[in-house]
């Protein structure tokens, strides 16, 4: 009887240890030097050191955060620099339907607010996006959303990154321009290699500019990207405009993206808060270039009209 009750216990304790040690690894470093992210929390901490490199050890459920907060902020307070590895793994129910106020003119939306040109993201998968947003309804012509799952503004690298289902979502009838995809509200010098997009995109204000991947997109690199989600604009009916694109919604010729090997299979759409007409556009891979042409190679879409030699009216 006392043998049995020793090893129960021994049984017990070692059950303990165990799970301490599971708990403890959790936002701890790896061989390799990379910190651990096991639950949302961790996720959430990344804030606290925006240098970092980081790899999931799980897949992240952020259900319980309603109104996603990105990590760095939504009004470009940090930007991350660092790394992080999806490994494979999910980050799902990413969500915000509650709206922003007005700051500085500029609001970015995403898992992370800013990333920087050092900053990179691989392997990651987002399922059960839930963004919704319209607001803030502020008649400023100078202010300028930009949102997407996983970050308002890009300026780094991302690697295998899919948004596999959902919606991202910005609209709202008042000045202002909105710029939404499916990853990126906005790139500026990134590389962005064989991610995708299958998440139902909508994009609306004075302004209203959407891409599968993509909304604004200045000196990137587009490699092997693939969008089968809808693409929805909306722009107000005194002189707005409305760009959808299945990769990106809008580029300047001063600053011009490359294309290889994209393709986009999703709807492509547009509409008017009001009746009136305003300036619009659908391009298969580029919804609207400000002048210029297209670098075009090996790309494909359902719909090639409204792609190159585009000039901003």
């Amino acid at each position: 009887m006392k043998r049995k009750t020793f090893k129960g216990i021994f049984t017990v304790m070692l059950l303990v240890l165990l799970g301490c040690f599971l708990l403890c690894s959790c936002g701890e470093e790896g061989a390799d030097g990379a910190i651990k992210i096991a639950t949302a929390e961790d996720l959430i901490k990344i804030s606290e050191k925006m240098d970092g490199n980081y790899v999931l050890v799980n897949n992240i459920d952020l259900s319980s955060y309603p109104n996603w907060e990105p990590i760095g902020g939504a009004y470009g307070e940090s930007i991350f620099t660092g790394t992080l590895d999806g490994d494979g793994y999910s980050i799902t129910g990413l969500r915000r339907t509650a709206s922003f106020s007005e700051k500085n003119s500029r609001i970015y939306f995403g898992l992370f607010g800013h990333v920087g040109g050092t900053g990179k993201i691989v392997d990651l998968t987002f399922e059960n996006v839930n963004i919704s947003m319209t607001g803030p309804n502020v008649n400023n012509e100078s202010t300028k959303v930009f949102c997407g799952a996983l970050a308002g503004s890009f300026y780094g690298t991302a690697e295998n990154v899919c948004v596999k289902t959902g919606t991202v979502s910005y609209s709202v009838c008042t000045n202002g321009c909105a710029f939404t995809g499916g990853l990126f509200g906005l790139t500026v010098g990134a590389t962005v290699e064989n991610c995708s997009n299958n998440a139902a995109i909508v994009s609306g204000r004075y302004a209203g500019i959407g891409g599968g991947i993509c909304g604004y997109a200045s000196n990137s690199t587009f490699i092997s990207c693939k969008n089968t989600g809808s693409v929805s604009t909306y722009c107000t009916s005194f002189g707005g405009a409305a760009y959808s694109g299945g990769i990106v919604g809008e580029s300047f010729s001063k600053n011009p993206n490359t294309y290889t090997s994209c393709k986009s299979t999703g709807a492509l759409s547009y509409d008017y808060y009001g009746e009136f007409d305003a300036s619009s556009s659908l391009g298969g891979v580029l919804g609207w270039i400000s002048g210029g042409a297209l670098d075009w190679k090996g790309n494909s879409s359902e719909l090639e009209a409204h792609q190159v030699d585009q000039l901003y009216q």
